[in-house]
């Protein structure tokens, strides 16, 4: 009998869509299960960092929020799309809500925890953002720990990344469903203690997200004003930070934006 293969699983999409697996065969993922209100919750952030790094070089992030460790994704899936992508700005797909242990555990993770158990053998996933890297052709190569950060397994990923053959297209169906900036947008922004160069690679009419390797803010910093080199014109912005991870970047969410600026986020948005 053959082995069970990853490519074999169905998922529930964040939307309630039934998706299989087979739909990500040829790309390296990462699987991670997510929670909102989790002290690693932070990790939204280098997570999204990783998969804007290598998602042209076939990486895709697969996010699986799970309510088993303290309670700590109680929302509805709905809730949780809106907190990831305001707050985050996540553009790597999320589905609807598992248990990864105990008897109605998912069948995906039953495979991921048989394949790489962890410490001393034991396959029990201990707390949210324990991670699973697998390769491209459905190996599951690597484990890492709630504690192991995203930035802190990036050489991992690259080089696993750098080893599989291109990736397979994306259908036109699958690049709406995951849209992301082909381009990025340099910037400076201001707070109250001066100014900072960056570089913006997700903008909507909410906010955006904007890498900057120096950057050291903390959440709740005022952004009295964020330039932004349009291709042609500059546009101006206000905001707040959210969820800074040092030395990566951090999310904006844009305050008081006029309607021509709105015309103007909604058009680069197409």
């Amino acid at each position: 009998m053959p082995e069970p293969s990853i490519y074999d699983i169905q998922v529930k999409t964040v939307d309630g869509a039934v998706q299989s697996l087979a739909d990500f065969r040829g790309h390296t993922l990462l699987v991670v299960n997510v929670a909102s209100r989790c002290g690693f919750t932070p990790q939204y952030a280098g997570l999204e960092a990783l998969y804007r790094k290598y998602q042209d070089r076939g990486l895709v992030v697969l996010g699986f929020p799970c309510n088993q460790f303290g309670r700590q994704e109680p929302g509805t899936e709905q809730e949780i799309r809106q907190f990831c992508s305001s707050t985050y700005d996540v553009t790597f797909p999320l589905f609807g809500k598992i248990e990864v242990n105990g008897p109605n555990a998912h069948p995906l993770y039953e495979l991921l925890k048989a394949a790489r158990p962890g410490f001393l053998g034991s396959k029990k996933i201990k707390w949210n953002f324990t991670k699973f890297l697998v390769a491209a052709d459905g190996t599951v190569v690597a484990r890492y720990a709630p504690s192991d950060t995203p930035e802190q397994i990036d050489a991992a990923v690259g080089r696993v990344v750098a080893s599989a053959p291109p990736p397979p297209q994306a259908s036109t169906k699958e690049r709406r469903q995951h849209a992301r900036m082909d381009r990025y947008f340099d910037c400076t922004y201001t707070t109250a203690w001066g100014s900072a160069e960056g570089r913006i690679n997700s903008l909507s009419s909410n906010g955006c997200y904007i890498e900057s390797r120096t950057a050291a803010l903390e959440p709740g910093t005022i952004l009295e004003e964020i330039t932004i080199a349009l291709p042609t014109e500059s546009l101006v912005l206000r905001g707040q930070v959210l969820n800074p991870t040092r030395g990566v970047g951090f999310a904006v969410q844009f305050h008081d934006v006029g309607p021509e600026a709105l015309k103007t986020l909604a058009a680069l948005g197409d």
